[in-house]
């Protein structure tokens, strides 16, 4: 049985690989699944091409069924 949690980060992912046009695969960052991509709130307001491919937008596990959300460009309040 896949728990309500876990089916919201698989519709969310499944988002986030739509919009990079690519599979959004989870990475172990400092020891931690996270899952790497384009800020859906500020890379609309980088200026280049180039830095709007960056990927800022991180979903970092915390517990088990905790995950925090954080841009690192700081361009946006969300």
């Amino acid at each position: 049985m896949i728990s309500c949690n876990n089916q919201y980060l698989q519709a969310v992912v499944q988002y986030l690989s739509v919009l990079e046009e690519e599979q959004v695969e989870p990475k172990q960052i400092n020891g931690k699944e996270t899952y790497q991509f384009r800020c859906p709130f500020c890379s609309q307001y980088s200026r280049s091409a180039r830095s709007k491919k960056n990927k800022h937008g991180r979903l970092v596990r915390t517990g088990d069924n905790s995950w925090i959300y954080s841009c690192s460009r700081g361009f946006s309040n969300e």
